[in-house]
């Protein structure tokens, strides 16, 4: 692996020491920055060699490649069952970063069939038609689970000795979620390079339908 280099540590001093000496990104801007476990994903920091270098300046052109990777960081967040989630961050999304999360319900109760608003009221007789475009409205089968962010300094100011003081279940706990971590970060630098291997960067001309009021003469 790339990011998850070594065996994972057995004592209290070596676990101490994996967590402290894992690179951190500052997550936040003001009087009191927060930091969080990160990983660098620039292109000169993900070990490409030249032709995929080259390939991965092209590709990064285009506004979707971040949608073939967002699996593997959903991924991650399915696996820690939402309470923790992976977010691109800083310039060009160069550092992936661990933030503590949540998974909630956002209210909504039905969507329009056709432009997919959603909307906080049931279908019923009386609103059964979409606000924005007009067309018909069904009730959402089961509630929607959003994610968001609750915490961006995981042991932010923690130091080597304080997590000495730690129990060792709490030690080997966050030394499980970092490692989990830098696994997510492994699968999606390889799903990159498979992105480099199966897709190419092609320009194409959309034609965007637009709305235009003019006069008409009556017949």
């Amino acid at each position: 692996m790339f990011f998850n280099t070594s065996a994972a540590p057995k004592t209290k001093d070596g676990i101490a020491k994996f967590l402290t000496g894992h690179p951190r990104y500052q997550t936040n801007s003001g009087v009191h920055p927060l930091t969080s476990y990160s990983h660098c994903v620039k292109l000169h920091r993900l070990g490409l060699n030249r032709s995929e270098s080259e390939k991965a300046v092209s590709i990064m052109q285009s506004d979707d490649y971040w949608r073939e990777l967002r699996g593997c960081l959903r991924g991650f967040q399915d696996d820690m069952q939402g309470r923790y989630q992976i977010s691109p961050m800083g310039r060009n999304s160069g550092h992936l970063v661990l933030f503590e999360a949540e998974v909630y319900d956002p209210g909504y109760k039905s969507t329009c069939r056709q432009c997919g608003h959603l909307s906080n009221q049931l279908v019923s007789p009386q609103s059964s038609h979409c606000g924005e475009c007009g067309g018909l409205r069904s009730n959402l089968k089961k509630p929607l689970s959003w994610s968001r962010v609750i915490g961006s300094g995981i042991d932010h100011g923690v130091t080597y000795r304080d997590m000495l003081d730690w129990s060792m279940d709490d030690l080997r706990d966050r030394l499980d979620l970092v490692r989990a971590f830098d696994s997510a970060c492994d699968i999606t630098r390889s799903a990159f390079i498979r992105l480099l291997n199966e897709f190419m960067l092609i320009e194409q001309v959309v034609m965007v339908p637009q709305t235009v009021k003019r006069l008409e003469r009556i017949c």
